[in-house]
């Protein structure tokens, strides 16, 4: 099979050490003298990303020596010489939800930030305990939560305690929350749900119903987040 070259360019001054190609980012990352550089492919277009480099020591002990990006992008792992293993974090995922004019979305892999559009300062920093792929926010909540489970925290800047964690029969595909209640679309059976097609909560101190549209085999469950209250009230 006959091969042509469609780039070539020096990114490291003496040695190259290594090299990783992520078919999700379609960037390549290589490592040697100066650190670790990043090389973008998307489009043919075959640049060095400059600002992205990784500054390491590169003496014969402690010179980066392997290195591998995740399958889904989002870490690159090099490992040195010494012995050492570094986790840099490549890709942010996209996850954010919003209540009125406040937004929460993923600041760090196990942090949440939540800011009013309308207020200037700095956001509130939520620290979860798992690596959500969704979140869900409420006037005094936020909600954090992958596959079939979800942690809650209060969002206010004096409390960011978790108040409840959940574990649900079936995959979550979404929650949505008030200042009193949280609703959870799920696909398979939850004790104590029912079948809906479309689930409506009249949200307490908000004039317009939260209502969220479910397939007929999808159920709806809303838990309460104040423990006095019942904890089924799909009818």
């Amino acid at each position: 099979m006959r091969c042509s070259q469609l780039w070539s360019q020096r990114v490291h001054a003496e040695s190259l050490f290594g090299l990783a190609y992520s078919p999700v980012l379609q960037r390549a990352a290589t490592a040697g003298d100066g650190g670790v550089k990043i090389i973008d492919m998307a489009n043919g277009a075959f640049r060095e990303l400059t600002a992205e480099a990784i500054a390491m020591d590169t003496s014969d002990d402690g010179r980066p020596h392997l290195l591998q990006w995740s399958p889904d992008g989002q870490i690159l792992t090099v490992s040195t010489r010494s012995g050492y293993v570094y986790n840099f974090l490549a890709k942010m995922p996209m996850i954010h939800s919003h209540y009125g004019t406040t937004v929460a979305y993923l600041s760090s892999l196990r942090e949440i930030a939540i800011a009013d559009t309308l207020v200037k300062g700095r956001p509130v920093a939520v620290t979860v305990g798992i690596e959500p792929t969704f979140t869900g926010l409420g006037k005094h909540h936020v909600a954090a939560g992958m596959n079939n489970r979800i942690l809650y925290y209060r969002s206010t800047p004096d409390d960011l305690s978790k108040v409840s964690e959940q574990e649900y029969m079936g995959k979550v595909a979404e929650v949505c929350m008030n200042d009193r209640f949280a609703a959870v679309r799920s696909d398979e059976q939850v004790s104590r749900a029912e079948r809906v097609h479309t689930c409506t909560i009249m949200c307490v101190g908000d004039p317009s119903p939260c209502s969220h549209r479910v397939c007929g085999h999808s159920l709806c469950l809303l838990l309460t987040l104040a423990p006095s209250l019942p904890r089924s009230l799909c009818t």
